[in-house]
């Protein structure tokens, strides 16, 4: 009895573990192809070095940028530091939910995941310290960050999210970009990123939706989350 519990836990296990490698894939589609993100790394210009004019003017407008900054945008900083689509759903409106619309949502989930290997792969290359670990003596955060600072994941992650939506709903697409524009704005307000991060991370972004157009496997993942809102009007 002994052994056929063993035999039976242990095919659990496998199974357990089937299941949570074949939900990584799912969620981790690997449209680009390591070489096409290390290619998308390649193509990006260094950030400001240390020490140098353009990394000192950097500060500046960040230290500005923390000595004016408001309590709306304070509030603002602190709202999209947990980034997810939902900050751009409002604009849809309220019946897009993950209830509703679990095939978009999942489309979502696996372009988020996707555009962070990009971004990972960008700031493991660069290694460039956010401003209040580079500058603690005049950069004071309204909370910490993990990772490196170039580029900036959000404004990555929310340019690309606003281009994909605005294809979605194109009579929404620049208030899309306003709210991408927004939660860029807050890293910096934040004292989380400098003004560089931030613009790179639109470029990036811009050179990741181009890539993946270009796919038919993304295309068709997106044309169905188009269909699915769609039926939903």
């Amino acid at each position: 009895m002994k052994d056929v519990r063993t035999v039976i836990g242990t095919l659990g296990f496998v199974a357990f573990l089937t299941f949570a490698v074949a939900k990584e894939k799912d969620n981790n589609p690997h449209w680009l192809s390591h070489h096409e993100i290390e290619a998308i790394v390649a193509s990006e210009p260094p950030p400001p070095a240390p020490g140098s004019d353009a990394e000192k003017a950097d500060l500046q407008k960040e230290i500005d940028a923390q000595n004016t900054r408001t309590p709306a945008q304070i509030a603002e900083a602190k709202l999209d530091a947990g980034y997810s689509v939902m900050l751009f759903t409002g604009i849809v409106g309220p019946k897009l939910t993950p209830a509703n619309d679990p095939v978009t949502f999942h489309f979502f989930d696996q372009l988020n995941a996707q555009i962070a290997q990009v971004v990972n792969e960008s700031k493991n290359h660069w290694h460039r310290l956010r401003p209040y670990l580079g500058h603690p003596e005049v950069i004071h955060a309204l909370f910490t960050a993990k990772g490196y600072s170039y580029p900036s994941g959000h404004s990555t992650h929310s340019y690309a999210f606003a281009a994909i939506l605005g294809l979605m709903f194109p009579d929404r697409a620049a208030a899309f970009t306003h709210r991408a524009q927004l939660i860029a704005q807050s890293r910096v307000d934040a004292g989380v990123h400098y003004t560089t991060d931030i613009e790179e991370g639109q470029v990036v972004a811009q050179e990741i939706v181009k890539e993946l157009l270009a796919k038919r496997a993304f295309r068709k993942a997106l044309h169905a989350a188009e269909a699915e809102v769609a039926a939903q009007k």
